[in-house]
């Protein structure tokens, strides 16, 4: 229905589209100085909506809106709109939204929440979603959003967005199981029977996103943009690794992402701070890491458990336990495999204390060496690493284990290296002491091998691979040294009686 009266036109509309049905009306005031106010009541959908922003184009969307409200948009003399005097009143209620993107198989599905937008806030309130199969409820509202740049959804959308959300069971393996991976194939022959080559080290890049996909989504992330937030998550799970009680806190501005957590698991805590720069070509990163009292041997267990192939698994498990404390530093830039090893530098120190090992071939292979039954288990009071990871190794600055009854040590030039993959070259040259408890039953290999306070030093190098180490003979270098300095010693010591020995053989010899 359409009214001209003076300067007046009102447009009464009932609009019908495939998932929409709208009531409009619209009155249209004041021909120099032009006002337009518009009433709406009806249901909107999603679909429809993301058709017609450009923005939008590559996502899949469902979902309805009813909506009920008015909006007035002041015109210019030359009839173009003012944006920034829009006024906008409306309330309503959004239901079973949902939205993916084609090319990265997670998504938000049956959203549903109270929607209030005025001027230029938008809350939803009342809201409850789920993330891929992960349930929250919460709270999100968007403010000062600058309507004037709305029409330029190609480049840019700039606003406050303050976030509150909760999560019973969040499930971090749908996010990675959803991340695209390419099939890239290294150029190596082809074997004889005709079959394409198996991919080299560069097939790890299919392992995460290219640069060209990360700038790609980063259109969606502006310098305009801000994100203050917070996230709690009552179970965090991932693969066969679980943590509890999880409060992260979000802050974005300028394409700087940062996020700060605290977790519980494992009977312990980790505080975590992470930056991400979207500035950086392929993601800049920061990773800070502080662990207390984590129990080491059912976490390690679970992430080999988690992330290790069978055939290394079973070198690894049941290998250390102990409450743990750690410090972990990294730093670099990268967003698939291949480009985090190359680009990955930091340290990390870490002490368990009142554990066990258990069934280490590298230990038992030294005690052995000396006659020591003792493959099954060792009990330490403390097990102290430093470590640096850089150039594609991680290296061993200092790792010592203290027992009762034995020291080991893997001295300063031990090193992991993992350019290729985790079954990496290694060499960790270790260096045991034994106590004086074992030493004095060794009898005069004991009494003279060991030092000043009774320790006896047994060394072994280590080398080949995590799945098959190599081990060399034991080295006694230290051992005999100590047996030479002692016997220097015995000797100076007995001088005298050595000598007097001496003349007395000669005299009874000469008879003089």
């Amino acid at each position: 229905k359409f009214d001209l009266a003076g300067e007046k036109v009102t447009l009464d509309a009932d609009l019908k589209l495939k998932d929409s049905a709208i009531k409009a009306v619209v009155n249209l005031s004041g021909f120099e100085a032009p006002k337009i106010n518009v009433n709406l009541d009806g249901e909107v959908g999603v679909a429809e909506v993301y058709s017609l922003i450009p923005l939008m184009e590559g996502f899949s969307s469902s979902g309805k809106a009813k909506l009920t409200g008015s909006m007035r948009v002041p015109v210019k003399k030359d009839y173009s709109v003012d944006y920034k005097g829009i006024v906008i009143d409306i309330k309503g209620k959004i239901a079973d939204f949902g939205t993916k993107y084609s090319k990265f198989n997670y998504g938000v599905s049956k959203l549903n929440a109270d929607l209030i937008l005025t001027e230029k806030i938008l809350e939803l309130k009342n809201l409850t979603l789920l993330s891929g199969t992960s349930a929250f409820n919460g709270y999100i509202s968007a403010a000062n959003f600058n309507l004037e740049t709305m029409t330029e959804w190609k480049t840019k959308f700039t606003g406050d967005v303050k976030l509150d959300l909760k999560c019973q069971k969040f499930l971090i393996d749908e996010i990675m199981d959803a991340i695209p991976e390419k099939k890239a194939t290294a150029n190596v022959p082809a074997s004889a029977s005709g079959a394409k080559g198996v991919a080299g080290p560069d097939a790890d890049a299919k392992i995460g996103f290219s640069n060209e996909e990360i700038n790609e989504y980063l259109v969606y992330v502006n310098p305009g943009l801000k994100v203050d937030g917070k996230v709690e998550l009552s179970e965090m799970v991932y693969k066969k690794v679980r943590f509890t009680n999880m409060i992260t806190l979000i802050k974005l501005a300028n394409k700087i992402t940062n996020l700060n957590s605290t977790i519980s698991g494992y009977s312990g805590t980790i505080l975590n701070t992470m930056q991400v720069d979207m500035n950086v070509p392929g993601l800049g990163y920061s990773v800070t890491a502080d662990i207390n009292g984590v129990q080491s041997g059912d976490l390690i267990n679970a992430f080999i458990d988690s992330f290790f192939k069978p055939e290394f698994a079973v070198h690894m498990k049941e290998k250390i336990s102990g409450a743990a404390v750690a410090k972990l530093s990294l730093k670099g830039a990268g967003a698939n495999m291949r480009d985090v090893k190359k680009n990955i530098n930091g340290s990390l120190d870490y002490k368990l204390v009142n554990g066990k090992l258990r069934n280490w071939k590298i230990l038992g292979d030294a005690l052995a060496a000396v006659k020591i039954n003792r493959t099954d288990e060792i009990n330490f009071r403390e097990f102290t690493g430093k470590h640096k990871i850089g150039n594609q190794k991680v290296t061993f600055d200092e790792f010592r284990i203290i027992c009762d009854d034995a020291r080991y040590t893997v001295a300063s030039t031990g090193y992991v290296n993992f350019d290729k993959n985790m079954d990496s070259q290694m060499f960790l040259p270790i260096r045991n002491d034994l106590s004086p408890s074992i030493s004095g039953g060794l009898g005069d290999a004991g009494k003279f091998g060991s030092d000043e306070k009774g320790w006896f030093p047994v060394d072994e190098d280590v080398g080949g691979t995590i799945a098959n180490p190599s081990f060399s003979l034991p080295n006694m270098e230290r051992s005999i040294n100590n047996v030479k300095r002692k016997g220097m010693e015995e000797l100076k010591k007995n001088e005298g009686a050595i000598k007097k020995k001496a003349t007395d053989m000669f005299k009874g010899l000469f008879g003089k």
